[in-house]
């Protein structure tokens, strides 16, 4: 089966990273295209825990998706898709980048193909590792366009990248409302009968239950239950007093937010569904967490609710104060950013599968490396776009034509072509990377590897 769309995700048992691919993937698919879900996360390490988020496998029974089993298995991605969506989540984060060997980055999607990603996340202000930055340089620039789900990440690809992006809402605000209420009823069973006040906590259980207290008192409940993101994984993590749902499934979760009085969250998707679900919450936050706090802030401020965040217990007698959100404006907020975020979306896909390798036509093609593997490829490449230049290593090569009407140039000459797009024609992959990290030094950023470029 061919595919409009290969949305690359990175698969895992977390609650949040499963919502947030089913969000993503039922909005393509019900604007009309046949989508593929490509999980980058190699097999041996993600398993198949993510298929025991759900009470009800029918809830992904139409997914389709591709597990990864290697470098060549990727490769084959571009027989059978139009265009490449990376999806939402901290996948840029140095530490996902590095697991997944760059995967995640598309080094495997050839250059006549579209890349994209929509709401992308770094995790933080600031991209971490400035070992793998220059690498990750390197392949966002091969995309054709960017969008970031913090609006600290439209700075951070500007400052650290060169590169413009926009600020878009997380898939989960794209996806009807209706889907998330059908799954909800499916994770009633543990759900307390009388009003309660739910929690979702990755990080701050210890805090987490001095508000949960405070809030119970606050909304005049005597119960309360919470999802604890350790217990997802192992039931038995957590020995404390509260009232807990071990290994919850995605459903339930839903459910547990959906029927609550008041929501307390450390968590980014968790704050998303009590504004999906119009509860009041709170968000508690550690500033010195390693989730970064870019997530909260965005979504926050843009429906001026920072009020709602709170750092210390120190904080928590304000907050608790605070009156009851008044949805009517923030519904307002999201439907205006909703629509334009589905407008980026819609654009960009349309953009993508019309794509035909446009970035290369509007640039000078120039190849690096004038041996064996040039030889080899030449003909198929002439087929595609006219070639006038070979750069090579080796200035005994350099003024002569090693194919007609090929000039052999040095990486000095290169300089001066101007806009140009690399391909690299060289087979051994050690000296492919060092030509690639050349160029970069040169400022060329337009490049691709042979293996790579040829469909």
């Amino acid at each position: 089966m061919f595919y409009n769309i290969g949305l690359v995700v990175m698969m895992n048992d977390g609650i949040g990273n499963g919502i947030v691919n089913f969000a993503l993937y039922h909005f393509l698919k019900e604007s009309g295209y046949t989508v593929l879900m490509i999980n980058v996360l190699k097999t041996q390490v993600s398993g198949d825990g993510w298929k025991e988020q759900y009470v009800d496998l029918l809830d992904v029974e139409n997914t389709f998706w591709r597990d990864n089993k290697g470098r060549k298995e990727l490769l084959k991605m571009n027989q059978i898709c139009d265009m490449f969506l990376l999806g939402s989540d901290q996948l840029l984060r140095a530490g996902f980048v590095k697991v997944t060997d760059f995967d995640i980055c598309l080094p495997w999607v050839n250059s006549l193909k579209y890349k994209a990603a929509y709401a992308v996340s770094f995790g933080s202000d600031t991209y971490e590792d400035e070992k793998s930055r220059k690498k990750l340089d390197f392949f966002l620039h091969r995309f054709q366009r960017l969008s970031v789900r913090e609006k600290s990440g439209v700075d951070l690809l500007k400052r650290q990248f060169g590169l413009e992006g926009d600020w878009v809402l997380d898939p989960t605000f794209l996806c009807d409302r209706k889907h998330y209420e059908k799954m909800a009823q499916k994770g009633l069973s543990r759900i307390p009968k009388r009003k309660y006040v739910a929690a979702y906590l990755l990080d701050m259980e210890g805090f987490g239950e001095a508000v949960i207290r405070a809030a119970e008192k606050k909304c005049g409940v005597k119960e309360h239950l919470a999802v604890l993101e350790s217990q997802i994984r192992d039931k038995d993590s957590y020995s404390g007093s509260m009232n807990t749902m071990p290994e919850a499934k995605i459903e339930e979760w839903l459910a547990l937010i959906e029927n609550s009085e008041f929501v307390i969250t450390d968590s980014f998707h968790g704050l998303c569904f009590s504004l999906i679900f119009q509860k009041n919450f709170l968000v508690i936050f550690d500033k010195e967490c390693w989730r970064g706090n870019a997530r909260f802030d965005s979504l926050l401020s843009l429906l001026h609710l920072t009020d709602r965040i709170v750092y210390s217990p120190e904080d928590l007698a304000d907050a608790l104060e605070l009156p009851d959100i008044d949805y009517s404006v923030v519904n307002t907020i999201l439907e205006q950013e909703k629509d334009r975020s589905i407008r980026w979306l819609m654009d960009t896909v349309h953009e993508g599968i019309h794509f035909r390798g446009e970035s290369v036509q509007e640039t000078q093609l120039v190849l690096w490396g004038a041996g064996n593997c040039f030889s080899r490829n030449y003909n198929r490449i002439h087929r595609l776009y006219p070639i006038q230049y070979v750069c090579d290593g080796n200035p005994l090569k350099w003024g002569t034509h090693p194919k007609e009407g090929v000039l052999c140039i040095s990486s000095e000459q290169l300089k001066t072509l101007g806009d140009v797009f690399v391909l690299i024609t060289v087979d051994h992959p050690g000296v492919s990377l060092q030509i690639a990290n050349m160029l970069l030094d040169m400022g060329i950023q337009k490049m691709d590897h042979i293996e790579n470029w040829l469909e």
